[in-house]
């Protein structure tokens, strides 16, 4: 819920996005507070990954609006998205397709803070190293490329260039499914502790209701395009008010609230076959 008076991290209202006819997003309507944890999940084609790529100025708004701390960014130009995206940083699916493959750790790193025209060059090794320790990887790793490290040590260095800017906010689309079980756990983890040691606020999209559990304490339920359920995400995976919400819940197999604190790995995948 909002402080009376003040504006929400982001609120948004009545959100449309069409491609070419077909609607995608239609009368969408939610807040994000400081410091909340949200997750948003749904079936292929619900619009989860329309609704990052809107909240990125990443494609157009038909209708509605977008408001970052009480401004309207709906109609902003590439300046201000520019500046608004030192705020806002996102992580996404497949981490070698978010990383050039030209470029070694050392520079994938650097790059945030050179177009933001943060900082001199002694401070952005030190931020650099910061990072990297921060996110469990050995400083070996700065002059290798993308190529020579695995999925897991990729995703870590798309999350150490995310937050290297010190944003507001992780957009986080499918941060864990290119991975290894194995390795899923280690990310949730790591995404858990720069939330409780940073007070980031976390926007979590994911088709693994384990995760979303894990991480968010709050639910977004879409389909096609709409909102058809919201609230704290433990009471609606227990008692879910939608029909479709409970075809969600059961289209997965139980998993134990200690593979959901990330204590050990699902032995198998959670994927269900109708969901991206």
């Amino acid at each position: 819920m909002s402080t009376p008076g003040i504006a929400p991290l982001l609120r948004v209202s009545n959100l449309e996005v069409r491609y070419r006819r077909q609607v995608a997003l239609r009368e969408l309507s939610f807040e994000l507070e400081p410091g909340d944890t949200l997750g948003i999940v749904g079936e292929s084609g619900s619009g989860k990954s329309t609704l990052v790529r809107a909240l990125l100025g990443l494609v157009p708004i038909a209708g509605g609006d977008i408001a970052w701390r009480g401004r309207s960014v709906t109609r902003l130009g590439t300046r201000q998205w520019r500046l608004l995206r030192r705020l806002v940083q996102p992580v996404f699916q497949d981490p070698l397709a978010s990383l050039d493959p030209r470029m070694c750790v050392r520079a994938l790193l650097a790059e945030p803070l050179l177009v933001h025209r943060a900082d001199g060059r002694a401070e952005r090794e030190r931020r650099i190293a910061a990072m990297l320790e921060r996110v469990g990887l050995d400083p070996a790793v700065l002059s290798r490329h993308p190529h020579e490290l695995s999925g897991g040590q990729c995703q870590r260095i798309c999350i150490a260039r995310a937050m290297i800017l010190e944003p507001s906010v992780l957009v986080c689309d499918e941060p864990v499914s290119a991975l290894d079980v194995s390795i899923q756990a280690q990310i949730m983890n790591l995404l858990a502790g720069l939330h409780a040691d940073t007070g980031l606020t976390l926007l979590l999209v994911s088709h693994n209701l384990a995760v979303v559990r894990r991480l968010c304490r709050r639910l977004l339920v879409l389909r096609q395009g709409r909102v058809v359920e919201a609230g704290a995400t433990d009471e609606l995976l227990e008692q879910p008010a939608d029909a479709y919400t409970r075809r969600l819940i059961a289209a997965v197999p139980a998993v134990p609230r200690r593979r959901l604190a990330g204590e050990s790995p699902p032995a198998r995948s959670t994927r269900p076959p109708d969901q991206r």
